[in-house]
Formats: structure tokens, C-alpha cells, sequence
């Protein structure tokens, strides 16, 4: 009804139906319910990637980047908070396979996240195929494996009681920032300039990639560390204990 209203009034601007469409999207997964302890940011993160693509003729890469980070939030805490170390092995796997037999091995909760998972980048799928450009799912496709192999890792470091040193951490924490993941994605949807060399050249991990990974990743640790504690994040006392280790080589990483 409310997306009607908008049609028949005109919108102020292309994002107020976008961000409307994600609304019903995400009231229709109903992971406020069925997945309690997820985190509900689809508007937070709706407003991020309006940062990353604002023109009026990118809402297509606007709500599929949308999608997919509110997606990989939610599984960051299904490896951080949730899941056993015993679910999370199956869990990669599946998201490894990619396919919908993987289903099958996976508890009730993890399958409702799963599936949604595969919807996403199947819609990705036949909006690329459409553009005749079906490698760009591909790339997002990998640039997300990469991302849960990094959540696992760091999941079997705090369920086994392993303190990482600075250098292990950041070989893995890189990737669990999510950054490279996201700049990746973003080229999907960004019709001309979402060439198969683009895809080739950003995950080839470029230097600037590097850096700006770099940055995001000890940003978002040094507010966690400020806001989070051991009782409401798990892999808090994991990232003391680097800090901890490490601390003039923390100083390094942010001098460079």
C-alpha cells in the first residue's frame, strides 16, 4: 500500500522506493523473529551504499549491495555469536558448494539464513544474465566464500582458545572486515563499468584495496574495543588479546 502511495505521488528521489522495496524484503525474510539474534540494519546499511553508489541510475547496485552486506552481517554473527564450532564446519561448507543440496546438512536456523543467501545472488544472477555479463556473479560469489572463510578462521581461534599473533590476525581480519568483499560487489550492477578486467583488477587485491582494508578493518576494531565487552561479544577478548601481543605493531599498521 505504502509503495503504491509513492508511485501515484512521486517519489523525491529514486532511493525512496528502493529503500521501501528492501523494507518489504527484509519483512518478508522475518529474521526478526525467526533469527533473534540478528542484527536488523537494513536501513543502516542501505545508507552506507548510498555512499558508495548515489546516481539515480545505479538502484539496481544500491539494493543488491544492500542485500548483501545486511546478509554478511548477519552471518558475521552466526560465526561470532551463534553457531557451534561444530555448525560452522558445515556451515562453510555449504556456502563453499553453493548449491541447494547443501541445505540439507545444515540446522533449522542456518537453513533459513542459507536459502536467503541463494535467493540474493540468484537474483544477481538473472539481472547479469540479462547484461550478458554472468562472470560478475561469479566474482561476488567468490568475494563472499572468501569473507566466511575469513569469519570461520576466526571462529576456530576463539573457540579454541587461540590468541593470534598481529601478523595472523590481520592476514585473516583483512578479509573479515567485509571491505573487500564490498568493493568487489559494488561493480556488479554498475552496468558499463562492471567489464570482466574491472572484476579482474579488484580482486587481485590491489594496493589501494590493501589500504583501504587496512583502515576500515582497525577502525572498526578501536570502536568495538571502546563499545564491546567480553559478556555481549565473544571475539572481544580475542581482539585484546592481539592488541595485547601487538600493540606497537598496531601503531605500525596505523602509521602506514
Amino acid at each position: 500500500m505504502m509503495r503504491k502511495k509513492i508511485e501515484l505521488e512521486g517519489p523525491d528521489d529514486v532511493g525512496d522506493l528502493t529503500l521501501l522495496d528492501l523494507q518489504m524484503w527484509w519483512k518478508d525474510l522475518d529474521f526478526a523473529n525467526k533469527l533473534p539474534f540478528a542484527r536488523d540494519r537494513v536501513v543502516e546499511c542501505y545508507f552506507w551504499m548510498m555512499g558508495v553508489c548515489f546516481e539515480p541510475q545505479y538502484s539496481f547496485a544500491r539494493s543488491l549491495l544492500t542485500k548483501v552486506i545486511t546478509l554478511a552481517s548477519i552471518m558475521d554473527d552466526i560465526y561470532d555469536v551463534y553457531g557451534t564450532l561444530e555448525e560452522l564446519v558445515l556451515f562453510t561448507d555449504a556456502i563453499e558448494r553453493w548449491e541447494m543440496k547443501a541445505l540439507d546438512q545444515l540446522p533449522a536456523y542456518m537453513k533459513l539464513f542459507y536459502q536467503a543467501l541463494l535467493d540474493v545472488y540468484n537474483e544477481i544472477d538473472d539481472e547479469m544474465a540479462k547484461e550478458g555479463k554472468l562472470y560478475a556473479t561469479e566474482y561476488a560469489k567468490s568475494a563472499l566464500k572468501k569473507l566466511a572463510n575469513a569469519y570461520f578462521n576466526e571462529a576456530k581461534w576463539f573457540h579454541r582458545g587461540y590468541t593470534p599473533t598481529m601478523d595472523e590476525y590481520m592476514s585473516v581480519a583483512l578479509n573479515s572486515s567485509g571491505y573487500k568483499m564490498l568493493a568487489t560487489t559494488s561493480f556488479v550492477g554498475m552496468a558499463e563499468l562492471a567489464t570482466k578486467e574491472a572484476f579482474e583488477w579488484v580482486s587481485s587485491d590491489p594496493l589501494i584495496v590493501q589500504a583501504a582494508a587496512v583502515i576500515a578493518r582497525l577502525m572498526d576494531d578501536m570502536v568495538s574495543h571502546k563499545i564491546a565487552n567480553q559478556d555481549t561479544d565473544p571475539m572481544f577478548g580475542l581482539w585484546i588479546g592481539v592488541l595485547n601481543q601487538d600493540t606497537d605493531l598496531l601503531d605500525l599498521q596505523l602509521d602506514e
